[in-house]
Parts: C-alpha cells; structure tokens; sequence
C-alpha cells in the first residue's frame, strides 16, 4: 500500500493460488535463476535485488507493456482479466471468488454483469435440459392454461 510491497493480504488471511501450468513453468525456470541465494523470485533489474516497493514493480510492468506493444492497463486489472475468461468459460463463481480472496456476496457484486452478459440462451438450454429429463423421469407433464408443470 501506498508504494510499499506488502508480505500479507489485505484481510490477514493466507490463500493458495492455483497457477495454470504455464505460469509454473515460469516460476520454476524463475527459480532455478534466482533462488540460489534467496526466497524471492522475482527481482528489480535495475537494483538486482527483490522488488521492495509497488513503484518499482509497475516501472517494469509499464516497461514491458510498451516493448510488448500493448496499452497500457494497471496491473490490477488482471485480476479483472481473469475474473471475466473464467466466467466465460463456465469456471464455478465459488473456485473463482476463492482464488481472487473474495466472499462470494464481492464477487457477485463485482461480476454480477459478466455473469449475465450473454447467458441468457445458455442458461435457457440448461433449464430445459434438466426439465426434460425430469419429464423422462416422470414420464408425462400436465399443461395447464398458465403453465406447464410435472406430475410424477
């Protein structure tokens, strides 16, 4: 906070993050460079030594931002990043919102309209789905005026 790197979360409360296997690779090919002499993995190229304050960490990831040819973007908005593809991809809210240290009631909050957006057609073909087979298990349905409803 505030430029200074901090050794805990913003609640106290430790969590595991699971990284993709290509963000591993990474870490381990990290590690072999680095932890020779020390915990850290990633290290300030212009002092050699770990990251100490946020200023120096977003110089780098400005850095490279412009040598990848990328706009510019704050770091944190990567978590965004991977909020949204993975509720696109039909990730459970539940693993996500555990991942990004949220409760579920933030995460809903926060991505409430990412899980609506374009869903709706989605969400249609599961409900039907799920009544048909409950039509199959009961074997007939009563349409009445109003709606239509299982008799078992």
């Amino acid at each position: 906070m505030n430029g200074t790197l901090q050794a805990h979360t913003k609640t106290y409360v430790v969590r595991q993050v699971h990284l993709d296997p290509v963000a591993m690779a990474v870490i381990e090919d990290m590690k072999k460079y680095r932890l020779m002499h020390s915990d850290e993995v990633f290290y300030n190229p212009d002092t050699g030594q770990p990251f100490e304050t946020g200023k120096a960490l977003r110089k780098v990831w400005n850095t490279s931002l412009a040598v990848l040819g990328l706009k510019h973007r704050k770091m944190y908005n990567t978590r965004h990043s991977y909020a949204t593809w993975g509720i696109s991809d039909g990730i459970n809210p539940a693993y996500l919102a555990t991942q990004l240290g949220h409760s579920l009631q933030v995460f809903f909050k926060v991505y409430a309209k990412w899980l609506e957006a374009g869903t709706a057609q989605t969400e249609r073909a599961k409900r039907d789905a799920v009544m048909a087979r409950g039509v199959q298990k009961c074997g007939k349905s009563v349409a009445t005026k109003s709606k239509r409803r299982l008799t078992c």
